[in-house]
C-alpha cells in the first residue's frame, strides 16, 4: 500500500513538474500582451534600434537622434500616421518610407525613394528625390542654406525660408561659391515644379529651373538665367524693393513696386504692374519693346530704352489692345 502511495506521489509531481515548466517555457498570450511594446514615442540612435521601434504599430512620433557618422535605411512600408524627426546632422538616410504625417529632417544627407506629402528640411542636409517620385510640399529651413538638392521627381511647391546670400538653383549638382567662399546651395535638379515660394530676402542665381511661378514675398534680388522656363514671376506686396534680372521671357506680376531688367533671351516678356501704388523701374536691354500693362492701360517701351512706370498715372487706354500683345509703335 506504502508503496503504491509513493508511486502515485511521485506521478503527481511528475505531472506538476511538467505543468510549471510548460507556464515557464512556452508563450502565454497573457503575459505576451503585458510586455508588448505599446509606447506611442519613442528615441533611437542607431538602425538596430529603429529597426525595432517600426515594428511597433502603437507607435506615433519617433525621434532619430545621434551625433555619430552613421548610415540608416528606413525599410518599406506605409507610415501615414507616424511623425519622424531626425535630429542625425553627421548621418546619412535612405528612405523607402512612403507618406509619413510629418517629416522633419537635420542630417548630412537624405535619399526619398517613395511618395510623400510633405517635408521640412533643415539647410544643413543635402537632399535627394529620386526618379519619378512626388512630393507635395518641401519647406527649407534654417540660419543659411549650404546644402544639395537633387530632386529628380516632381515637387507642386517648394518653399524656402532659409536666410541666405548667394543661393543658386539650377538643374545640375554643382557647386555654387557664395559670400566668404562657402557653397551656399550647390544644385537643384529639377523636372517639373508647380511653384517656388521665397519667404526670405536675399540673392538667388536661377537657371536650369523650369517652374510655373515663383513668388517673391520677401525684398529679393533675382537673376533667372535664359536655360530657365518661368511662366510667371509674381513680386508680391511683401516683396517690394526687390531687384530682378531676367534673361528669359516671363510674365511678370507685379504687386509691389521694384526693378526689372529685361535683357537678351528675354524678348516677349510681359509685364503687369497690379497695384496703382506699385512704381516700378524697367530696364529694356532685349532686342524687342516691352509690354507693360497698369490699372490705367498700357505702356510699350522699346529696346535699350529705360522707364520708370507710374501706374497711377502712366497708361494709355485702349479698349480693343489684347493685354498679351505687344501694341504697334
Amino acid at each position: 500500500m506504502e508503496g503504491w502511495m509513493n508511486s502515485k506521489i511521485k506521478k503527481l509531481t511528475g505531472l506538476f513538474i511538467s505543468a510549471l515548466l510548460l507556464v515557464i517555457l512556452l508563450p502565454n498570450d497573457s503575459i505576451l500582451a503585458k510586455t508588448k511594446n505599446t509606447k506611442k514615442s519613442m528615441t533611437v540612435t542607431n538602425q538596430k534600434e529603429l529597426k525595432k521601434a517600426l515594428k511597433n504599430k502603437n507607435l506615433t512620433k519617433l525621434n532619430i537622434k545621434t551625433n555619430k557618422f552613421l548610415r540608416f535605411e528606413i525599410p518599406s512600408g506605409y507610415y501615414d500616421k507616424l511623425s519622424l524627426k531626425v535630429d542625425a546632422p553627421n548621418s546619412g538616410f535612405n528612405c523607402w518610407g512612403k507618406w509619413f504625417k510629418n517629416l522633419d529632417i537635420t542630417a548630412n544627407s537624405w535619399v526619398q525613394n517613395m511618395d510623400v506629402k510633405k517635408i521640412k528640411l533643415h539647410n544643413s542636409t543635402d537632399f535627394t528625390l529620386t526618379e519619378n517620385i512626388k512630393v507635395d510640399d518641401i519647406t527649407v529651413v534654417g540660419e543659411s542654406n549650404k546644402a544639395a538638392y537633387n530632386i529628380k521627381g516632381s515637387v507642386k511647391k517648394l518653399t524656402i525660408k532659409a536666410k541666405s546670400t548667394g543661393t543658386k538653383i539650377r538643374g545640375s549638382i554643382f557647386t555654387a561659391e557664395g559670400e566668404n567662399g562657402d557653397a551656399v546651395l550647390r544644385g537643384m535638379d529639377v523636372t517639373n515644379i508647380s511653384r517656388l515660394d521665397i519667404n526670405e530676402a536675399g540673392d538667388f542665381d536661377i537657371s536650369e529651373l523650369t517652374a510655373d511661378s515663383i513668388n517673391a514675398n520677401k525684398p529679393v534680388s533675382l537673376t533667372i538665367a535664359n536655360t530657365s522656363k518661368i511662366a510667371n514671376l509674381n513680386i508680391n506686396s511683401g516683396g517690394s524693393g526687390s531687384s530682378v534680372n531676367t534673361d528669359s521671357a516671363l510674365t511678370a506680376n507685379i504687386y509691389g513696386g521694384s526693378k526689372l531688367t529685361i535683357r537678351l533671351g528675354a524678348e516677349g516678356t510681359i509685364v503687369n504692374i497690379k497695384e496703382i501704388g506699385a512704381i516700378t523701374e524697367i530696364s529694356n536691354l532685349a532686342s524687342k519693346a516691352v509690354l507693360v500693362n497698369t490699372p490705367n492701360g498700357y505702356v510699350r517701351i522699346d529696346n535699350n530704352t529705360s522707364m520708370t512706370v507710374n501706374p497711377a498715372t502712366d497708361g494709355i487706354q485702349n479698349s480693343s489692345h489684347d493685354k498679351n500683345t505687344l501694341p504697334p509703335g
